[in-house]
């Protein structure tokens, strides 16, 4: 595992979106999701797995997390129940993506419950930027 990141300062709460955190275990979908964000001039860290972005969203402040739902170690529900926990104000500043098969089998439920955006995979870019451009107004 790499370096947890630091802090900015655990006073602050984010406005707007600078920092993200990717949760996703398919290196090449989280490589393509850093390379555009940060294109786009956001700070972004991955994780590729549940139980490192729980860590990670302890260690930093995020102003959004782009998660899976279908994660080793940890499920995407459970990283939004403890990382919401540990960092309230991150309880509605999640984008869930999954597989459609997924979707069938009640995530959209879920999402809705969380108050959280949910993205089919395969998606656009345009459907990111729109989704990251509703957490934004959150």
């Amino acid at each position: 595992m790499s370096q947890l990141p630091t802090s900015q300062s655990p006073t602050q709460q984010p406005v707007g979106i600078h920092r993200i955190l990717i949760v996703e275990d398919d290196y090449r979908l989280a490589d393509w999701l850093a390379e555009i964000l940060e294109h786009e001039g956001y700070t972004v860290d991955v994780v590729g797995n549940g139980k490192d972005a729980v860590d990670y969203a302890k260690a930093a402040l995020y102003d959004a997390v782009i998660c899976d739902v279908m994660l080793p170690r940890i499920d995407g529900e459970e990283v939004y129940q403890q990382v919401s926990r540990e960092q309230p104000y991150l309880g509605d500043k999640f984008l869930f993506i999954t597989g459609e098969a997924n979707i069938r089998a009640g995530l959209a439920e879920f999402a809705g419950r969380s108050g959280n955006l949910l993205l089919s995979k395969p998606f656009d870019l345009v459907d990111l930027v729109e989704a990251l451009d509703e957490l934004a107004q959150r």
